[in-house]
């Protein structure tokens, strides 16, 4: 008989996402080289790459807004667009960039979006629906703002809100498109935390970053833009360096260390000329 380390282990291996000589973009013209990624439960797949290199375009590739121009992308081993929307809606919740609605919900109001997908048609939210939502505020430590309007809300509050509205959605995935951006320093802190929760109770999640210190703190593989449209896929480890970032972003990147040995990336100091 198989014990609970053994049911962990399975979970753990679990493919959850798949890409195949994924090539995407508009108009014909593909952005990258092709990707071949995998995402098993309980990992952080981190994007990295400039402004305009198509992060935000893989995404959409990725949840069927935009269809793929060569290849494919697999969701626990089908093929995306053989799912359903309500199907889809069980393998991935998107976060995106900055959160909101149309009107100006309650912090409840809004994470109950996230129950929709996973409704029969024309059905209204039950007392199920309404425990899962209360259930997710609760993992994320809003229940104080539960009857607080976004708008009211600072942007770190808005970001755990958008978190918990895709949680909700009991969807084995995450995908979140920068989701520190316009964070202070704290709050990008929180997030971070939040995502390596998460990841540690079996999720799967995507993000993108800026940063690279991000991934190095939330993070297990890491997808890189290169120059001239390449990739490369690999452990955080081996792939957040700054001899591979100064490429990246066409600046030198140097590292340092804590007294702790933990590594901490920065741009290099500019040479200032003696006078």
């Amino acid at each position: 008989m198989s014990g609970p380390s053994q049911t962990r282990e399975r979970l753990r291996t679990q493919e959850l996402l798949r890409t195949r000589e994924l090539v995407f973009g508009y108009a014909g013209r593909g952005l990258t080289s092709p990707i071949d990624l995998v995402l098993h439960r309980g990992e952080i797949i981190v994007v990295l790459g400039p402004n305009g290199s198509g992060k935000s375009t893989l995404f959409r590739t990725l949840l069927g807004v935009l269809p793929p121009l060569h290849g494919r992308v697999e969701w626990s081993g089908r093929e995306l667009s053989g799912l359903s929307a309500r199907e889809l809606a069980m393998q991935v919740a998107w976060v995106p960039q900055q959160p909101g609605a149309a009107f100006d919900f309650t912090v409840e109001q809004y994470v109950m979006l996230g129950r929709l997908g996973r409704l029969a048609a024309g059905a209204s939210p039950g007392s199920a629906d309404r425990e899962a939502v209360a259930q997710v505020i609760a993992r994320l430590g809003i229940e104080r703002f539960r009857e607080r309007t976004l708008s009211r809300m600072s942007g770190g509050e808005r970001q755990l809100a958008a978190i918990a509205r895709a949680l909700a959605q009991q969807a084995a995935t995450l995908v979140l498109d920068e989701p520190t951006a316009s964070l202070d320093f704290g709050n990008q802190g929180r997030v971070l935390d939040t995502l390596c929760g998460l990841s540690g109770e079996g999720l799967g999640i995507v993000y993108a970053t800026h940063d690279p210190n991000h991934a190095l703190r939330a993070g297990n593989r890491a997808l890189v833009y290169l120059p001239g449209g390449r990739t490369d896929f690999g452990p955080v480890a081996d792939m957040v360096v700054p001899e591979r970032l100064s490429s990246v972003y066409g600046v030198e990147v140097e590292a340092a260390y804590t007294a702790g040995g933990r590594v901490v990336l920065s741009l290099a100091a500019a040479a200032v000329p003696v006078r």
